[in-house]
């Protein structure tokens, strides 16, 4: 059974609940919330999905820098601090070999 036949089964049961004399209204729109978080949770998963597979081909240009258990943002973050110290140290003695310092 798929999410999306799940929320269709709780949406119908919340129907049959309202239609029913016996039974408290409060039920129902509970059912109809916990409807309403799982479609939220589905998009949230789709898009979520979305950033992470951009997160991992970021990851691979920068190299596939970092550590087992580091995440990917982390990772290029890291590899992005160590390439700017190496280009401003590289800027640095540039710099000095120009005014003949180094």
């Amino acid at each position: 059974m798929t999410t999306i036949d799940i929320v269709d089964e709780l949406r119908d049961y919340a129907t049959q609940l309202r239609a029913s004399t016996h039974v408290h209204h409060t039920g129902a729109d509970l059912i109809e919330q916990a409807a309403d978080e799982v479609e939220r949770l589905r998009a949230w998963k789709a898009e979520a999905k979305i950033v992470i597979a951009d997160w991992e081909k970021t990851w691979i240009a920068a190299g596939r820098p970092g550590q087992l258990g580091t995440t990917y943002a982390a990772s290029v973050r890291h590899e992005i601090e160590r390439l700017r110290r190496a280009h401003s140290d590289a800027a640095w003695g540039a710099n000095m070999e120009r005014q003949g310092g180094a």
